[in-house]
């Protein structure tokens, strides 16, 4: 009778034990699978094959050059521009990516390679340092035949070669080049080894850099600081030799120049830093010279860092504390070795001497290399998405390669309309858009989350409530088996 009584208790308890466990099972199901799961969505692989196929069969650089040449001359034109261009052609990938394009006519000089004719007793050329104007003297002996198009071929070669070489793939990055960025930071440093006080005219000074600056405006964007230091001794000293009378900074000492422990050279912005160091001796207040060795300016480059120019000449101790002043006028030569150094320092090339003409190659050679970085950038993402299964690929980073291949595509439109400023533009936002998706903080602090992970995380938790589950249903078990025999034998 008793064991009767018990039996629809026994029942409600294997009910609730049965709910509870699907209601464990589904909850913990359910929350395991949202708690670990990673957010993934598609990339757009093959617009990001077709980007790359196009990039790397050379996007068309065609360059205009307006010629000025009188109807006489009128072949001169298009002779130029077939006997130049056929001069590129056994050079690697040169005939289908880069050309001139000669056009009769003037044009503007600021902004246009213009060359134009002018009469002259001896044959020869000028380039302007300040435009992008060639200027051609010839005789009557120079009119004749084909000694005209020699003269320009000749000349253009002197403007074009660097930029061809580059596109061909003869000139590789340099050692010295700071690494592109679609900005920098550039820091002017007064150094000085003693205490003495001193003060420079640096923002007269640096208007010798606006020029330079703002012909780079679609390059970078720059922002300009400037610091003085005391106390700045040097890693390793100056030797003096008596010989010549003064202390001699030796070649193999200047790698260990800078003094990167003492001195206050961090930066802390995310921009790549490009710097320009004039130091002073303290011997400069005892009339004693400090040259470097081999170096006619007394500066030196610093690879992929930058610029020093160590200042060497009698300077008188300040009295009453009064600060020794460097003018504009002894800045200035100061500043045109750092320019100098700025254009080797971002990949500039020395010839032609015209900063416009430099310029514009610049333009069209990292247009063409930023190209190139984004869509390898974002190959390198679609490799790491491929080989890492579990890892995460949010929204965010999906949107920046979709932005960064639109700007691959609009770079490559106005590169091909001879845009070539916009088109630098649009690469460099091409550039910084893929590397934001190559290093979405989501996907890098979720680059590996292997399975094995979720078991460690939720394990403590499985393990007492399954524990208690399994147990309380081998009882249910266990009873209900006991209760059939016990059927079975009455």
């Amino acid at each position: 009778m008793g064991s009767k009584e018990l039996f629809p208790i026994t029942r409600i308890r294997n009910v609730v034990l049965f709910a509870s466990v699907i209601f464990i099972v589904v909850t913990g199901f359910a929350t395991i699978t949202f708690t670990t799961s990673i957010e993934k969505h598609p990339l757009p692989l093959q617009h990001i094959a077709n980007a790359s196929t196009v990039v790397s069969q050379g996007v068309k650089y065609q360059v205009p050059v307006y010629v000025d040449v009188p109807n006489s001359q009128e072949h001169v034109v298009e002779a130029l521009e077939s006997r130049f261009n056929s001069e590129l052609s056994s050079l690697p990938r040169i005939a289908s990516q880069w050309s001139i394009k000669c056009i009769r006519g003037p044009a503007n000089p600021d902004t246009d390679y213009v060359i134009e004719l002018q009469p002259g007793k001896d044959a020869g050329y000028h380039i302007s340092p300040f435009s992008k104007k060639i200027t051609l003297y010839v005789n009557e002996a120079v009119k004749q035949g084909e000694n005209v198009v020699e003269l320009g071929t000749s000349v253009l070669h002197q403007v074009f070669d660097y930029e061809v070489a580059k596109f061909a793939g003869n000139i590789k990055s340099s050692a010295i080049e700071v690494p592109y960025s679609s900005r920098y930071n550039v820091v002017f440093s007064l150094f000085s080894e003693s205490g003495h006080p001193v003060q420079w005219k640096i923002d007269e000074a640096l208007k010798l850099f606006d020029p330079i600056f703002d012909s780079l405006k679609e390059y970078a964007n720059f922002s300009v600081s400037s610091q003085i230091q005391y106390y700045s001794n040097l890693a390793e000293g100056v030797q003096f030799n008596r010989e010549i009378d003064r202390q001699v900074l030796r070649s193999e000492h200047l790698s260990t120049f800078i003094n990167h422990g003492d001195w206050n050279l961090f930066s802390h912005d995310i921009n790549p830093t490009i710097n320009f160091m004039m130091y002073i001796p303290e011997k400069n207040y005892e009339d004693v010279p400090t040259v470097i060795e081999n170096s006619a300016s007394n500066s030196f480059l610093v690879p992929q860092w930058g610029g020093v120019h160590v200042l060497s000449r009698p300077m008188a101790k300040a009295k009453d504390e009064r600060e020794t002043v460097l003018s504009e006028d002894e800045l200035l030569p100061v500043m045109e070795i750092f320019a100098s150094q700025f254009t080797q320092l971002i990949g500039m090339g020395n010839q032609p001497k015209s900063l416009a003409m430099r310029t514009s190659s610049l333009y069209r050679t990292q247009s063409n290399d930023n190209l190139q970085q984004a869509l390898d950038i974002l190959n390198s993402l679609v490799k790491v998405v491929i080989s890492l299964e579990g890892i995460a690929i949010p929204e965010a980073t999906v949107e920046l390669v979709r932005k960064s291949l639109s700007s691959v595509a609009e770079s490559s439109t106005l590169i091909s309309a001879g845009e070539f400023e916009g088109g630098m533009k649009e690469s460099a936002k091409a550039v910084d858009y893929a590397n934001r998706a190559f290093f979405e903080k989501e996907m890098v602090q979720q680059a590996y989350f292997p399975s094995e992970h979720k078991m460690a995380v939720y394990l403590p938790l499985l393990g007492p409530v399954g524990s208690i589950c399994i147990f309380a249903l081998l009882r249910v078990a266990v009873d209900a088996k006991r209760r059939m025999k016990h059927k079975k034998t009455q």
